[in-house]
């Protein structure tokens, strides 16, 4: 508390233990630190972090692992290894190194994605790019820039794949920009950021861009499974929509589904049954093999799996219900029904 007075008088600005603004020092005091190498070699363990290297292993000295260590030393060894009273000090402690730290800003908005061959996050293959940029690198590139970051985490409200576009609205997405050195942004601010998002890629754009708390990105997560996403589908049937019952899928109302984890993702899911609800279907025919097919589903379904089956891994699909062969040729998100953040009238 003292130093935080004397920082007080020199710097002319009140102090606040929960300030998002921090000013860590390091202080060293070299006979102390002596001191402590007793405990060190008496409880080892204590201190041993487990990780070796050419010197031997690392320790880790720090206030937790020295109050750890006391509780392990009898108190006729600690008579020992701490004579009372204690020496005197022979030399006064050293200012280490200051270090100015920033809490994270939390930075939220909605983002449409109009490329078929672009991935959401950056999407590498044994060290090789697959695709030049994302979503993630062309939305946080300009905020970065101007919020002077160490870094930034990016998270949405699900995602979709390389080949799908997100229209409409548009998907939430949150990003937690960690220790900026410009953490005061204005509406202003944030209005230009977004503009220069929007103005350097045909293939995406950005919506409500804004500063929220950290309690409100709870609502990102929220409902992972019960919110609702609307889709448009391109079908293909080879045999052709000449006495096809395209009724039945307009008629279907919350069909419940099971989809085994998807071929294409086994290898990065787990292997379940996971039963999903289709809360509607609409059919627009594009020619005599084509059609439109427009869904409202339950968070987390595979749409591509409910058209083509899967190889009968995801039943009923639409190749079941119409008993004819399915495919799906294009995929394009048009709503995710999340009321956050709030809308902007920029």
């Amino acid at each position: 508390m003292k130093r935080s007075l004397v920082l007080q008088r020199h710097l002319g600005v009140g102090f606040e233990s929960n300030s998002a603004f921090q000013i860590l020092l390091t202080i060293e005091h070299k006979e102390s630190a002596s001191e402590t190498q007793s405990l060190v070699e008496y409880v080892p363990e204590v201190f041993s972090k487990g990780k070796r290297h050419r010197g031997g292993i690392t320790m880790d000295v720090n206030q937790t692992t020295v109050a750890t260590a006391i509780q392990k030393v009898s108190l006729e060894k600690f008579e020992v290894l701490y004579p009372y009273p204690p020496a005197k000090p022979g030399a006064a402690s050293e200012l280490a190194e200051v270090r100015c730290v920033h809490a994270p800003v939390f930075v939220a908005g909605r983002y449409c994605k109009f490329s078929r061959k672009l991935s959401q996050t950056p999407w590498l293959v044994d060290g090789e790019r697959k695709t030049p940029t994302s979503v993630q690198e062309l939305i946080c590139t300009p905020l970065l820039k101007t919020m002077l970051a160490s870094g930034v985490k990016f998270s949405s409200s699900g995602r979709e794949d390389v080949d799908v576009r997100m229209l409409g609205k548009g998907r939430p997405f949150c990003l937690e920009v960690t220790d900026p050195h410009h953490a005061v942004v204005s509406k202003q601010d944030m209005a230009e950021i977004q503009q220069r998002i929007n103005e350097s890629s045909s293939d995406v754009s950005v919506r409500d861009l804004q500063i929220v708390t950290k309690s409100a990105t709870e609502l990102l997560k929220e409902g992972e499974t019960s919110k609702k996403k609307c889709y448009r589908a391109l079908v293909h049937i080879p045999a052709g929509l000449e006495d096809l019952p395209l009724d039945v899928l307009t008629n279907q109302q919350d069909l419940c589904i099971q989809q085994q984890t998807p071929l294409r993702v086994l290898h990065r899911r787990t292997l379940m049954c996971r039963e999903r609800i289709v809360h509607s279907m609409r059919v627009k025919e594009v020619d005599s093999t084509h059609f439109d097919l427009y869904l409202t589903t339950q968070a987390g379904t595979y749409i591509k799996e409910f058209v083509h089956g899967d190889f009968g891994r995801t039943l009923p699909n639409v190749g079941s219900l119409l008993n004819a062969e399915a495919d799906i040729l294009e995929l394009d998100v048009e709503a995710v029904e999340l009321d956050w953040p709030p809308s902007l009238s920029n």
